[in-house]
């Protein structure tokens, strides 16, 4: 199974308090597994150096910006020098910009303003994402990037501090959400609350050192090695593992800032505590809303495979002692019952590698796929089931999922879970949160119709 690694999305590696043991600060970030750091780099400070070190280090990008603290100083030279090294060095952002007003701000208010929307403007034009400082000024800031100019921009709301309505302005808009050390505070109730309520989609982790070290080192300078204890923090918030929060905050780096990463297609796969197989790309439906519509991505975990995976391919990548999971599930992004002949040699497989549960998830076509009933076969192979529904009617149900197979595969996949009732001990009805799903209707056609209990899955947006 890959094994993703940390991304430190800011630092300041270029302070002068690196420079007598910056190549040691880089090892031991490579040692506590950190694959690779963004380094912001303002050419009006003059306590930062952008040194051949930190430049010609495959595992460092850079952002460049004029921190709003010295946007009094941003005049048509600085403007100059900072589209300079935009053109020649090829950064991953424009940042960290924005504005700063705490204790009124160290540069006036007019000033930043200014400073922050001709940087906007620099990151439109060159088409780059944008690292953005904001203290004590949110609404100020979320002011300027209302104006329609700004509307195509994406980036990070750095080193975030307000409440969870101002967080999802920006995650609504298309922002990340940028989660530093006050994170791993005892007093930092009101983030952790955000932090738990927020997508780990939109959310990416970083230090900002030198500056504000976790709580193990707090009082300390900071440095890259130490974002794992940021990582640790909001799996422990969000009930996920810290291989979880690794992997898809790893991911939204990536995305965010175009990072030269690479991501190998899983067949085989960890979620909290269950382990997940991948078997298939194939469906016979086209739901607008699933994963394989826009990035293949699942928290984290990219599945769109090559090709089809043979069963050693598959058997391979199984850990030889299942029993540590709580459940194995038969769940990528294609149907698992277009491959029941490998569902067939793969429970065993499973069963004698000592796992506890193990679940198909479907969307209910298997019938129609096989062109005769499968759910007696599947009974005798699984310990549950569960089987997306997401509609009401036919006519709800090809406009969601778009099915390809047949005019009448929303009744077909309400004849599979009647089926499955009368067959497994455990079955489940789910359905993605769409917008505009009347849950309450949904509710009562699943409780009406099929005796079970309704699941509702987040829904992702496109976007995201």
């Amino acid at each position: 199974m890959f094994e993703p690694g940390l991304i430190d999305t800011h630092t300041h590696l270029g302070d002068k308090k690196f420079r007598l043991d910056l190549t040691e600060v880089i090892n031991r970030a490579k040692i506590a597994n950190v694959e690779h750091i963004v380094n912001v780099y303002d050419p009006l400070d003059p306590t930062l150096e952008l040194t051949d070190a930190l430049e010609k280090n495959s595992a460092i990008s850079h952002s460049f910006g004029v921190h709003p603290h010295l946007a009094s100083h941003f005049d048509e030279t600085a403007k100059e020098k900072l589209l300079e090294l935009i053109k020649t060095k090829k950064p991953v952002a424009i940042g960290e910009i924005g504005l700063d007003l705490f204790k009124g701000g160290r540069s006036p208010i007019q000033a930043q303003r200014q400073a922050l929307i001709t940087q906007l403007q620099m990151a439109v034009e060159f088409g780059l994402p944008v690292v953005i400082h904001c203290r004590e000024a949110y609404s100020q800031l979320i002011d300027i990037l209302q104006n329609q100019t700004f509307s195509s921009l994406r980036g990070v709301i750095h080193f975030f501090s307000d409440s969870l309505e101002t967080a999802e302005h920006f995650i609504n808009t298309g922002y990340f959400i940028g989660i530093g050390g006050p994170i791993t505070y005892p007093n930092a109730e009101r983030l952790q609350a955000v932090v738990r309520h927020l997508p780990i989609e939109r959310l990416v982790v970083e230090t900002d050192c030198p500056y504000v070290a976790p709580q193990q080192y707090r009082g300390k300078r900071n440095e890259p090695a130490y974002v794992r204890f940021v990582v640790e923090k909001i799996a422990e918030l969000k009930g996920l593992t810290g291989k979880d929060v690794t992997r898809v905050t790893r991911y939204n780096a990536i995305r965010l800032f175009s990072l030269p990463l690479t991501t190998p297609p899983e067949l085989v796969y960890e979620l909290r505590d269950n382990l997940y197989l991948n078997i298939t790309n194939q469906c016979p439906n086209s739901c607008w809303f699933c994963q394989r519509q826009h990035n293949w991505v699942v928290k984290g975990h990219y599945l769109k495979l090559d090709k089809e995976p043979a069963f050693s391919e598959i058997v391979r990548e199984l850990p030889a002692d299942l029993s540590g999971y709580k459940e194995v599930v038969f769940c990528g992004l294609g149907e698992p019952t277009m491959r029941l002949d490998m569902i067939k040699r793969l429970v065993p497989v499973l069963r004698k590698r000592r796992a506890n549960y193990i679940r198909l998830d479907t969307n209910g076509t298997g019938n129609l796929i096989n062109g005769r009933s499968i759910v007696g076969e599947l009974a005798e192979l699984f310990d549950g089931i569960s089987i997306s529904i997401n509609a009401v009617s036919r006519e709800d149900y090809n406009r969601l999922c778009k099915p390809a197979i047949s005019d009448r595969t929303f009744e077909s996949v309400i004849e599979f879970t009647q089926q499955a009732v009368k067959n497994f001990k455990s079955v489940t009805v789910t359905a993605v949160d769409v917008p505009g799903l009347d849950k309450q209707k949904l509710k009562e056609f699943v409780r009406a119709t099929l005796h079970v209990p309704l699941r509702l899955r987040s829904f992702i947006p496109p976007t995201l």
